[in-house]
């Protein structure tokens, strides 16, 4: 089960407040693995990826903590 189950959730909102819940991305396929993997790398780089980043080699980010 994914997102808010409303049977267990409550939240009481003031006047003038929101509630904002995380995204979440679900996939199916009937492909096997690499057909989830294929589904999954072609919305990350369509969707999520920044234009100026789809076509060019991106820097390397080296976190280290």
């Amino acid at each position: 089960m994914t997102g808010i189950n409303p049977a267990t959730f409550t939240w009481q909102l003031k006047q003038g407040e929101s509630f904002t819940s995380p995204e979440a991305v679900l996939f199916y396929t009937d492909a096997g693995y690499n057909g989830l993997m294929a589904q999954t790398h072609h919305f990350v780089k369509n969707h999520i990826i920044d234009r100026k980043w789809q076509h060019a080699k991106r820097p390397i980010v080296i976190n280290c903590n």
